[in-house]
């Protein structure tokens, strides 16, 4: 009775110590309502803001394309694109500087270049709350 206790025990710590594992992999990804409010997000996304264009306007969530990449599992890719820089400041750094991170070979980006000046920083933090959300 004894070891059959002791394996359970130990059953349970393995489960327990693969279920962390398997969390730590999305530790850079917060939760987006920790980051802002997604649903003004959506708004910020689907809205001109006086001559800044509406991100919709280039950019799509469903994987289709536009002028823009699309923005469909952007959480992933963001926190993958520069090494030591989460999905949260990345996406940050592309919409307050759209050239920032211009791949090798690549074109100067053609997106609006004066969102950091348009949008306050709560919206912006709203906008990276809503494509938190775009997996």
């Amino acid at each position: 009775m004894r070891t059959l206790s002791l394996l359970l025990m130990l059953l349970v710590l393995v489960l327990v110590a693969c279920g962390n594992q398997a969390d730590a992999g999305n530790a850079s990804i917060p939760d987006p309502a920790d980051i802002g409010n997604p649903d003004t997000g959506r708004q910020i996304f689907s809205e001109w803001h006086g001559e800044a264009p509406a991100c919709s306007t280039c950019h799509t969530i469903d994987g289709t394309a536009s002028v823009g990449p699309s923005l469909k599992g952007i959480t992933s890719r963001a926190g993958r694109q520069v090494d030591g820089m989460d999905a949260v400041a990345y996406l940050h750094e592309s919409i307050v500087d759209p050239n920032a991170f211009v791949a090798d070979g690549k074109a100067q980006s053609v997106m609006y270049k004066h969102f950091g000046e348009v949008l306050t920083e709560e919206q912006i933090r709203d906008l990276i709350a809503y494509l938190l959300m775009l997996e």
